[in-house]
Order: structure tokens, then sequence, then C-alpha cells
């Protein structure tokens, strides 16, 4: 097919790595904010206005998510007993964009 692009070696490696650090970019970035919001916690993010389901909701997505990103970095898996769908459960919080 000559239509479209046509990937090369270098492309491909190069979408590869970038691929690769946006995903482990993400990652660390779920870590590092649940631990965030932990440090805040349930109270303390009622304090800043959130309603108490609210709180719950940020804090229980973002320590299910936190239980994946632990078992990437080679940790155990303890999270919601699996099969879970992970995805489905932060679709409140992304609103299907």
């Amino acid at each position: 097919m000559t239509a479209g692009i046509q990937p090369t070696q270098a492309q491909i490696n190069l979408q590869a790595g970038q691929i690769i650090l946006a995903a482990r970019n993400s990652l660390q970035a779920i870590l590092f904010f649940y631990q965030y919001l932990s440090s805040i916690g349930h109270a303390g993010l009622m304090d800043l206005g959130f309603t108490d389901p609210d709180a719950t909701e940020l804090l229980t997505v973002y320590g299910n998510m936190s239980s994946v990103v632990n078992m990437c970095f080679g940790q155990p898996y303890i999270g919601p007993a699996l099969p879970f769908n992970f995805l489905a459960q932060t679709v409140p919080l992304w609103g299907g964009q």
C-alpha cells in the first residue's frame, strides 16, 4: 500500500519510545496524585468544597488506579477483586472525553 504514512524503523522507534514515556509519566502522575489526595484526606477534601460522595469518589478511583500502578512497578496487587473495569470506574472523572 502506498497511500498514507509509510513507516520507517526510525518512526516506529520514536513512537514506541514516546508511548512508553507517556505511559510511565501518566502512571507516576496517578501514584503521586493519589499520595497527595491521601495526604489531604477525605475530611480535607470536604473542607476544600468537595461533597462527601465526590471526595469518596476521588479517593476510591485514585486508590484503585494506584493499585494498577503499583502492580506495573513490580509491587503486589492490592485492589478491588479482579476482574474489575478500572476504565469504567474513571468515566465520572473524564466525562466521556
